[in-house]
C-alpha cells in the first residue's frame, strides 16, 4: 500500500509540472498575439476624416446608427464622444464659427429595438438623407448585411455613409467608406475594438488628440467574445479605467516597495550593479503609475453604480454580471437611449446621481423579468424537445409562441447545453418567424440546409457568427418540410457522438498532471499572476481529484441542479502544510454538478481516484464573493498505483487510503 507522504510528494510535483506547462502555453499564446490584428487602409481613414471635418465645419447633421446589443450601444458612445472631441478641437481653433456649434446640436444617434430588426435598411438610409436633418450616416456594428450593400457601395453614397462592422459578410477592401476586416469570420473582434484601433490610427495620421475609450472597447470585446490575445493593451487600459486604476496602482506600489528593499540591501553589500538595475526598474514602475493615474481620471460614475463600488473588476465580472444586465434592455425590446446618456455622464452631482440610480434600478428590474421569462420559456422548450424525440438530431428547430425574440438565443443556448446539438429557436415577430441559433456547427449546418435545395433561399435566411447567429423564416410549413427532408438525407454535421470531454478538449488547454483542490487553488494564483489577470482566448482545465466525501452539500445540489442553470458546490479542501480542512465555494453548470456527484465514487469503495477537469482561468476566482466558478468535466477513474507512477517508496509506515479528505493528511 502507498503511504500518505508519497501522495503528498506526487501532488506537489504535479503542481510544479503543471505550472511549467501553463508557462509554456502562455509563451505560445503570446507568440500568436499578432494573429488577430488587422490592417486599416489610410484611404478609409482619409475618407472618414475628410467627410466628418466637412460636416463639423459646415454644421451638418450626422446620424450614428448602431446595433442594439452591448457592442452596438458602447460603440455608439465611442463614436459620439470621438466626434464631439474632434468638433471641440475645431471650435477651439475657430471659436466664432457658429456652424460648428450647430454640429453639436445636430449630432444624433439611433439604436433600434429588436422588434425593429437588426441593422439599418436601404430605405432608412435614403429617407434619412433626403430629410433636411441628416447629411451623413455612420453605422456601428451593422451595415454590411446583403440588403444594404448595394446602397452603401453606390458611388453616389461614398461621401454620405460610412460603415463600421465586424460581421463576416464579405470583402469590402475596395470601398473607402466601409471598414470591415472580418472577411472570412476568422478575425475575432468587436466593433468597439475596430473603432479603438481606427481612432488610434486616425489620431496618429492626422496628428490630433482623441479620447482614450478603452473602457468602452473592453466591454464590447468581452460582450462579443472577441479574441483578447491581440488586444490585451486595450483590455488592460479598459479595466484600469473601470476599476478607477486602483488595483494596478496598488500592485505597482507593492512591487516598488519590494525593489526598494532590495536596493537598500544591495547598496549595503556594495553590490551597486544590481542596485542600479533595480533602481531602473523602479523608475519604469513610477512612470507606469503616472500612466495609471491618467487612466483613473477617465472612469465613469456609471461603473460605480453598476458594480456597487466593488473593486477588482475582471473580464468575468463584465461577462457574467454587467453585460447580461445591460443586454436585458434589448432582450425585452426596451429603448436604450437612457443607457447612452448614462454612459456619457462624467461628473458626479446630485442630478447625475439620481439619473444613474434610476437607470440602474430600471436595468435590474428588466434583468429580473428577463430571467423569469427565460426560465419559463426554456423549461417549455426543453420539454417539447424531449416529447418530440429531437434530442439526437444534429440540428434542432424549436418554435416558441408568445416570447420575446431577445430570449430565443438564451433558450437555444440552454437546449444546446443539454443536447449538444445545434439549435435554432424562433418566435413570431410581425407575422414572420425570427430565430436565434447556437451551437458548434450551427452556421455550417444552416449553410448546408441553404444549399440543400434551390428553393431554400426563398424559405429562410440567416447571418452572424459561426456559433451564434440570427435569421428569419418566411414560410414555417415549408421550412419544417425542408428540415425534415434534410435530416432524412443525413446532410448535417453531427455532434451526437461528441462527449462533454471532447468539447472540453476542443475549447481548452488541458493540463496533464492530476492535483488536489489545494494545488488547484495554488495553480489559479499562479495563472492570475503570470497573465496579469487578463484571460487569453483559450483557458485551461486542470485534472483534480474529487471524491464523494469532498462534496459537502451533495443533497442540496442534487435538489437544485435539475432546475437551475448554475449551482453552488461546497468542496472540502485540506492544506497539507498545516493539516487544516476548509471548504471552497465553486459555481458550475447544474449538469456538471450532477455528473460530478455521479462519478465521484469513494476511494474506499472501488479503490480508484475520480479525476475531474476543472476550469482554471486567471479570473475564475471572485475576490469579492470568495468563490470559484467554471466548468467541471469528468475525465477518468484512476488506480492509485497508476497515479503514483511507481514513486520510490520510503521506509515509512504504510497506511490504507481511506476517504479523499484524509488522503492528504500528513502521516
Amino acid at each position: 500500500m502507498a503511504t500518505v507522504n508519497e501522495y503528498l510528494r506526487k501532488l506537489q510535483l504535479n503542481q510544479k509540472e503543471n505550472q511549467k506547462q501553463i508557462d509554456e502555453y502562455i509563451k505560445e499564446l503570446k507568440k500568436n498575439e499578432g494573429n488577430g490584428k488587422f490592417k486599416i487602409p489610410v484611404g478609409k481613414i482619409d475618407c472618414f476624416y475628410e467627410n466628418i471635418l466637412d460636416k463639423i465645419k459646415n454644421g451638418k447633421g450626422v446620424l450614428i446608427y448602431s446595433d442594439y446589443d452591448v457592442d452596438g450601444i458602447f460603440s455608439c458612445v465611442m463614436m459620439i464622444e470621438t466626434l464631439q472631441h474632434i468638433a471641440k478641437q475645431e471650435l477651439d481653433k475657430d471659436p466664432n464659427n457658429t456652424k460648428i456649434k450647430d454640429f453639436f446640436e445636430k449630432l444624433r444617434f439611433k439604436i433600434p429595438t429588436r422588434t425593429e430588426g437588426y441593422g439599418i435598411s436601404a430605405d432608412y438610409i435614403k429617407a434619412a438623407l433626403k430629410s433636411n436633418i441628416i447629411d451623413y450616416i455612420i453605422t456601428c456594428d451593422n451595415g454590411t448585411q446583403k440588403s444594404v450593400v448595394p446602397i452603401v457601395t453606390d458611388e453616389n453614397y461614398k461621401n454620405k455613409v460610412f460603415v463600421f462592422d465586424h460581421h463576416a459578410n464579405g470583402d469590402f477592401g475596395n470601398y473607402d467608406n466601409i471598414l470591415n476586416p472580418n472577411t472570412d469570420g476568422k478575425v475575432e473582434i468587436s466593433t468597439g475594438i475596430l473603432l479603438y484601433r481606427f481612432f488610434e490610427k486616425l489620431s496618429s495620421r492626422k496628428k490630433i488628440e482623441l479620447p482614450n475609450l478603452a473602457d468602452l472597447a473592453a466591454f464590447t470585446a468581452v460582450a462579443d467574445v472577441a479574441s483578447l490575445d491581440s488586444n490585451r493593451d486595450i483590455i488592460e487600459q479598459g479595466l484600469n479605467i473601470i476599476n478607477n486604476a486602483g488595483i494596478s496602482y496598488t500592485n505597482a506600489s507593492k512591487e516598488i516597495d519590494k525593489l526598494g528593499e532590495k536596493v537598500v540591501s544591495q547598496i549595503r553589500q556594495n553590490d551597486t550593479e544590481k542596485a542600479y538595475k533595480n533602481i531602473a526598474k523602479i523608475e519604469k514602475l513610477n512612470e507606469k503609475q503616472g500612466q495609471i493615474l491618467e487612466l483613473a481620471n477617465l472612469t465613469r460614475p456609471f461603473y460605480k453604480k453598476l458594480f456597487q463600488n466593488r473593486e477588482n473588476i475582471t473580464t468575468k465580472d463584465l461577462s457574467f454580471s454587467a453585460i447580461p444586465l445591460i443586454n436585458a434592455l434589448n432582450r425585452l425590446e426596451a429603448n436604450s437611449n437612457f443607457l447612452v446618456k448614462m454612459l456619457q455622464i462624467k461628473q458626479e452631482n446630485e442630478a447625475n446621481n439620481n439619473m444613474l440610480n434610476s437607470g440602474i434600478y430600471i436595468l435590474n428590474g428588466l434583468n429580473n423579468k428577463r430571467k423569469e421569462l427565460a426560465f419559463e420559456a426554456t423549461k417549455n422548450a426543453l420539454q417539447a424537445v424531449k416529447e418530440k424525440g429531437l434530442e439526437k438530431d444534429p440540428l434542432i428547430f424549436v418554435y416558441v409562441e408568445n416570447t420575446k425574440i431577445g430570449l430565443c438565443g438564451l433558450i437555444a443556448q440552454r437546449i444546446f447545453d443539454n443536447t449538444g446539438a445545434d439549435v435554432i429557436v424562433g418566435t413570431d415577430v410581425n407575422g414572420k418567424i425570427i430565430f436565434s441559433g447556437r451551437g458548434n456547427n450551427v452556421f455550417d449546418n444552416l449553410t448546408k440546409l441553404m444549399n440543400f435545395k434551390l428553393e431554400a433561399k426563398d424559405i429562410f435566411s440567416f447571418g452572424g457568427h459561426l456559433k451564434a447567429l440570427g435569421g428569419s423564416i418566411k414560410d414555417h410549413t415549408r421550412f419544417n418540410e425542408l428540415l425534415k427532408e434534410a435530416l432524412a438525407s443525413n446532410i448535417f454535421i453531427s455532434n451526437k457522438n461528441t462527449t462533454e470531454l471532447d468539447l472540453a478538449k476542443d475549447s481548452f488547454n488541458i493540463l496533464e498532471k492530476p492535483v488536489s483542490l489545494f494545488e488547484y487553488n495554488e495553480l489559479s494564483k499562479h495563472l492570475t499572476k503570470i497573465t496579469g489577470a487578463i484571460p487569453y482566448s483559450k483557458n485551461f482545465l486542470a485534472p483534480v481529484i474529487i471524491t464523494s466525501d469532498m462534496i459537502l452539500n451533495k443533497d442540496a445540489v442534487m435538489g437544485k441542479a435539475k432546475q437551475k442553470d448554475f449551482v453552488l458546490l461546497k468542496l472540502a479542501v485540506t492544506d497539507p502544510i498545516n493539516d487544516k480542512t476548509e471548504s471552497i465555494d465553486f459555481i458550475c453548470p447544474g449538469k456538471n454538478a450532477l455528473d460530478l456527484i455521479e462519478n465521484s465514487e469513494n476511494v474506499s469503495k472501488n479503490n480508484k481516484l475520480p479525476i475531474f477537469l476543472m476550469e482554471l482561468s486567471n479570473n475564475n476566482f471572485d475576490f469579492s464573493k470568495d468563490t470559484f466558478s467554471g466548468k467541471i468535466v469528468f475525465k477518468e477513474q484512476l488506480i492509485p498505483e497508476n497515479f503514483l507512477e511507481k514513486i520510490k517508496k520510503n521506509n515509512v509506515q504504510e497506511q490504507k487510503v481511506a476517504t479523499s479528505i484524509k488522503i492528504w493528511k500528513l502521516s
